[in-house]
């Protein structure tokens, strides 16, 4: 079971190994991967701790699964961290409270940076704050990870697998937390129009954060699909 934000997020995975069957979950996106050795279930259901809460509790009444996976986008926080590059959580937390949940670490021979990673409630912008939540050890920072943890019932494994999207030195323009909806959605529509605002800055940056989610989102599905879970 792979929970996410945003279907662009599990795009680069369905298109590797489609067909994807579409459920009628309560949940914005949810499909089915029919695979050979085990069916996987992606839903994506918006940004924030809440919105995956809510996705994993829908998911759990309908489906019992073997192993639960917090994936999608992140920022990176150690300077190191490149775009498209691939983190794994040692154990995640929230910004907003000390509990941690430790995570397994996927079986794969790719590459990959494993570390602490921290949910904000949301998006960070700044490399300030970036370097501010570096400095008290995480490794990347996402907003979507502790709600799906707190969901996780006893005895099943626990993941959780990023690519970054923007990097511990970026400071963005664009605000994308004035983008979100009133149920806490990153709205493209809102993205644009953040972006027109000031567009000497907002539309290069715009298209770089396209390209980079494009990047993110293929080479998050080409190591999700060589993992064993």
């Amino acid at each position: 079971m792979l929970v996410a934000a945003q279907e662009r997020e599990l795009g680069g995975l369905v298109r590797l190994l489609g067909p994807a069957e579409a459920l009628q979950w309560p949940v914005d996106y949810s499909v089915r991967l029919r695979l050979p050795r085990a069916d996987w279930f992606l839903v994506a259901n918006g940004a924030g701790r809440g919105r995956a809460s809510e996705a994993l509790r829908a998911a759990l009444v309908r489906q019992r699964f073997d192993a639960i996976v917090s994936t999608g986008f992140c920022g990176g926080l150690d300077p190191a961290l490149e775009p498209g590059g691939i983190v794994a959580a040692t154990e995640v937390s929230a910004v907003d409270y000390a509990g941690r949940r430790r995570a397994e670490a996927p079986r794969t021979g790719r590459d990959f940076a494993k570390g602490p990673l921290v949910t904000a409630g949301r998006v960070v912008l700044s490399a300030a704050e970036k370097a501010e939540l570096r400095s008290r050890g995480f490794l990347a920072v996402e907003m979507e990870a502790a709600g799906v943890a707190a969901e996780v019932p006893p005895g099943v494994p626990f993941y959780c697998v990023r690519a970054i999207t923007d990097t511990a030195g970026e400071t963005l323009r664009i605000d994308l937390n004035e983008a979100r909806d009133a149920l806490g959605r990153i709205d493209d529509v809102r993205v644009v129009r953040c972006a027109l605002r000031r567009p000497l800055r907002g539309v290069p940056e715009l298209w770089r954060l396209f390209r980079r989610s494009r990047l993110a989102a293929e080479r998050l599905g080409e190591f999700l699909a060589d993992c064993e879970f």
